[in-house]
């Protein structure tokens, strides 16, 4: 497969790369896809010069605060989009119109319309469009889905999913997540369209991947437990399926280290999965069914793909990530469901929202 030559649009996301500013020791998205031996780095643009200056020096690759011009340079393939959630619609567009591929932050756009917009003109103008739904590609999050959907514990009565991370809290070193001081970008809404439950959507699109299906409607609420900056730190929602399981999800920046934990209940047993950045010895991944009354721990090996995988074997072959396409506007869906739901305190039918 050939290289592909790409643009580092936009430095606000925390965990765009290797930040010492706020404590960020993980390659982040931008050392990952550097390293990538199918990936050449062409230039780093953001509206912000300082942020994106010292980024891009950090990254050895040169920096532009025109995006025109960027997007309009020949030897750019694709683009890796970490600028602000409220101007993906906006960069997206533009990138679509030079005939750029996009490998784009999660989530792919606030509201349901303006994701549908972006993969509607993507299509139209065959390009590859793939968003960072990292959880589709990891092994353990694929067995769940397959366990339930083989009914290996029988009929799902319940499923309960907790990621969360103590970001705004304090630094954590055996986590590597970071710390965010008071002026970062993501303790705003203008710029992330809203806090944890924006940034830590993984439950959002695993729920549907794990169960086959949208739920019918979703009930959230969302509070401010530091009172830093103007977003929610703390979140919970609850997604009803008619005649389906309940199904709690649970997303915080304001806990201890970063942890990841997922219960299934089904008629006939329980699938239990925990992941901890800090302690392994707390990890777990194991399943009860049938008429054995004992947990037996499942394995996990490696991903064999990822979503930059995806993409970039998308490009070379000329064909579209069609499920990631379908599962990011879902995830905008939910997302956007969730905040009205939060706003008014009352239950949002899926279904209600405006798809154009």
């Amino acid at each position: 497969m050939k290289k592909i030559r790409v643009a580092f649009l936009g430095f606000w996301h925390s965990h765009a790369s290797t930040n010492p500013d706020i404590h960020f020791t993980g390659l982040g998205v931008y050392g990952t896809v550097k390293q990538h031996p199918l990936i050449e780095v062409v230039i780093g643009w953001d509206w912000n010069e300082e942020r994106g200056s010292k980024e891009c020096e950090r990254l050895g690759i040169p920096f532009s605060t025109n995006l025109d011009e960027v997007l309009k340079k020949n030897d750019i393939d694709g683009v890796v989009i970490m600028c602000e959630t409220t101007r993906h619609k906006e960069v997206c567009l533009k990138a679509i119109k030079n005939k750029k591929h996009i490998y784009v932050n999660k989530v792919l756009a606030p509201t349901l319309r303006e994701a549908n917009e972006i993969v509607k003109e993507a299509k139209e103008n065959h390009i590859v469009l793939t968003t960072m739904l990292s959880r589709l590609y990891e092994d353990w999050c694929i067995k769940i889905r397959d366990l339930v959907q083989n009914n290996e514990i029988g009929k799902i009565i319940s499923l309960r999913i907790w990621h969360a991370h103590g970001i705004v809290t304090k630094y954590y070193p055996t986590d590597g997540m970071g710390y965010l001081p008071d002026d970062h970008g993501f303790l705003f809404k203008e710029g992330g369209a809203g806090g944890c439950y924006v940034d830590m959507c993984h439950p959002q699109y695993m729920t549907p991947f794990i169960l086959g299906c949208l739920p019918d409607s979703i009930y959230s609420r969302m509070s401010s437990v530091t009172k830093r900056g103007n977003v929610e730190d703390n979140a919970i929602s609850i997604l009803e399926y008619k005649d389906g399981p309940y199904v709690t999800l649970e997303e915080g920046w304001a806990c201890g280290p970063v942890t990841t934990e997922v219960e299934v209940q089904g008629t006939d047993g329980t699938i239990i999965y925990r992941d901890d950045r800090s302690d392994k010895n707390y990890d777990y991944f194991a399943i009860r069914h049938g008429d054995d009354p004992k947990f037996h721990e499942i394995s996990i090996t490696s991903p064999k793909s990822s979503p930059l995988d995806d993409w970039i074997e998308c490009i070379n072959n000329s064909t579209m990530p069609l499920e990631n396409m379908e599962r990011a506007v879902d995830l905008s869906r939910l997302n956007e469901a969730a905040y009205i739901s939060a706003r008014t305190k009352l239950p949002v039918e899926i279904s209600e929202l405006k798809e154009v």
